[in-house]
């Protein structure tokens, strides 16, 4: 694979720049535009080095840690606006000069710092999980395309490079995702309220997703949960 896609990617090159020069003759700005690109992403591209990827491909399409950051960032934050309320709390705390907006912005920045904790956490378990189970990190410094998954990626990074990219995107997803969670718990006056109905939210949400992720509305795939941490 590595070693005949330089050829592949010539080809395609190739084509995409035959393509823009009769678009544009055609006088199709759009479609002259849309080949102009794919010959910018595919000219010159070639895997330099070869080396041992099954680690990395493993690496990149595992997936099952999303369904642990989700359901511990659901867990660690639901809660977070109830226990004031279930202990009357909330109304005393108006009254103390460090009360009343200074907590709620308190709150927020310690929700934010514990999903970005659990991301970065779990994104670092499971390279070093992969690197211990294979017994090497080879790989890491190849194109991100040197991987037959991700053949067409329109992104020129290392492996490694978009293993990072995806980890960062993986934690404004997971903020995103966790203010969403927050604003249902400042509805809730028991603990058990908000978690069940966040859960559900986000089974919801997940399950929409997915019946639409072949469809052409982008934004159903930008409401989706598991999407938003996935990173591809």
């Amino acid at each position: 694979y590595c070693y005949e896609y330089g050829d592949r990617a010539a080809s395609v090159a190739e084509k995409a720049r035959q393509n823009a020069e009769a678009a544009a003759q055609a006088g199709a700005l759009y479609q002259q535009r849309e080949s102009a690109a794919l010959y910018q992403i595919y000219a010159g591209r070639t895997v330099p080095d070869f080396a041992y990827t099954e680690m990395a491909n493993y690496y990149l399409n595992y997936d099952f840690s999303l369904v642990l950051v989700l359901l511990l960032g659901l867990y660690g934050v639901a809660g977070t606006f109830v226990e004031e309320r279930e202990t009357q709390m909330d109304r005393l705390l108006l009254t103390n000069p460090n009360g009343g907006s200074r907590t709620v912005l308190a709150k927020l920045m310690a929700a934010s710092g514990f999903l970005l904790l659990v991301t970065m956490w779990f994104s670092l378990l499971d390279l070093a999980g992969f690197g211990v189970a294979f017994g090497t990190l080879e790989g890491l410094d190849l194109p991100v395309y040197a991987i037959p998954s991700f053949a067409e990626a329109p992104i020129d990074l290392s492996v490694l490079q978009f293993a990072v990219l995806a980890a960062a995107l993986r934690s404004v997803g997971l903020w995103a995702l966790g203010m969403v969670w927050l604003a249902v718990s400042l509805r809730g006056r028991n603990a058990l309220v908000p978690l069940v109905a966040n859960f559900a939210l986000t089974a919801v949400l997940v399950i929409g997703g997915a019946s639409m992720a072949y469809s052409h509305f982008v934004w159903a795939k930008a409401l989706d949960p598991y999407s938003l941490l996935a990173g591809r």
